[in-house]
């Protein structure tokens, strides 16, 4: 396929699918939410059949490829566990498709993808109530559709921990650890989301609370500070020792371009925060991780992995975005946030994720 074929393919899928989650939307306002249910959830074929079907595109995709091999050569689940570096649940999904799929190494992408989408469309389709989910849609599809045909494993954890926020607001803190522990068995960089049931649970208007807030953005600036000596003494410890292909920049400057490019997306969350907070606090408090992300952004100049961590705390722009254009009473304000969010949303995937081809998926490619 061309390249011009293939950025046509691309925004056929994201405006393909905004559509049928607006339209999902649109029917379940009325007697028929089971049907509304049900649309919603076909809006993932046609990006599963997409992303199942490529072929050699992604930057690791081959790498996908060499670690089944390397995994299931091990004689049982047990021994590719103990004698590898990978993550226990990447080698039991490996070991599915050898049994299952007749050592098909394409089911990797098949299934990957699929949960993948699952996850993160569950996800939204949880707070369907409290968000605008055709803009949730849209910015899932515009930021971490194609990047997650590269970083498969940590785009797995991450729409787990994207589900796991349910369990933050209904304040069920073993079914929340449990999914932690899931999707940091697809990639270990997951269990930095533990802190965040700590964080997320508060009224916002007491000393404590705030004090939490604090703390926590205390130890993000003293990883900043302190993380050279940090990252290197992670990656002596066995299991993050395949870590070290990261090197640090130790002449790297501030990311102020990264704030830049995300500066639309700050100015509507600051200019909202307030009423955002006094009528949804939970989402109101899910600001503090997106802003995590911005300094984690920071570190990202320093090291190429911090970067990677930081989308863990920026998808939650999903929620965050879509909050806010739910929350607006004034009609005129409310379609220009969405009008403004849709523009940017769609210039960034243009310019960064075709045009910059992040991730390699382009030209797209299948057998």
């Amino acid at each position: 396929m061309t390249v011009g074929h293939s950025y046509l393919l691309y925004y056929f899928i994201v405006i393909s699918t905004y559509i049928i989650v607006n339209i999902s939307a649109r029917v379940s306002r009325t007697n028929y939410t089971k049907l509304g249910k049900i649309i919603f959830y076909l809006a993932i074929l046609i990006p599963w059949i997409i992303a199942s079907n490529r072929y050699g595109i992604g930057t690791d995709y081959y790498n996908y490829e060499k670690m089944y091999y390397n995994i299931t050569n091990f004689g049982s689940i047990l021994e590719s566990i103990i004698n590898s570096s990978y993550e226990p649940g990447w080698i039991i999904l490996n070991y599915v498709v050898k049994y299952i799929f007749n050592n098909e190494v394409k089911y990797i992408f098949v299934i990957s993808s699929l949960l993948i989408l699952f996850f993160n469309f569950s996800a939204i389709y949880t707070y369907r109530k409290r968000i605008n989910m055709s803009i949730a849609i849209f910015i899932l599809m515009c930021t971490l559709y194609n990047p997650s045909f590269n970083i498969i494993r940590q785009s797995l954890a991450m729409a787990i921990l994207l589900f796991s926020l349910k369990y933050i607001d209904e304040k069920k803190v073993l079914k929340f650890i449990l999914l932690v522990v899931l999707a940091g068995s697809f990639h270990y960089s997951a269990f930095i989301f533990v802190p965040v049931y700590w964080v997320l649970n508060n009224n916002y208007y007491n000393f404590w609370s705030k004090f939490k807030i604090f703390v926590f953005y205390l130890l993000f600036i003293l990883i900043v500070v302190q993380f050279e000596p940090l990252f290197n003494s992670l990656i002596n410890v066995g299991v993050f020792s395949k870590y070290n292909i990261y090197e640090i920049n130790s002449n790297g400057s501030i990311g102020i371009g990264n704030i830049i490019v995300r500066l639309p997306v700050i100015l509507i969350i600051l200019l909202n925060l307030k009423e955002l907070r006094k009528k949804d606090p939970f989402m109101g408090g899910v600001t503090v991780l997106y802003f995590i992300s911005l300094i984690l952004y920071f570190l990202g100049y320093k090291a190429d992995y911090l970067a990677r961590i930081a989308v863990t705390f920026e998808m939650m722009q999903i929620f965050i975005l879509s909050s806010i254009i739910r929350s607006q009473n004034d009609l005129s304000r409310k379609y220009l946030y969405y009008l403004l969010i849709i523009l940017y949303y769609f210039i960034y995937f243009t310019y960064f994720i075709l045009m910059g081809n992040y991730g390699e998926t382009i030209p797209y490619i299948t057998k």
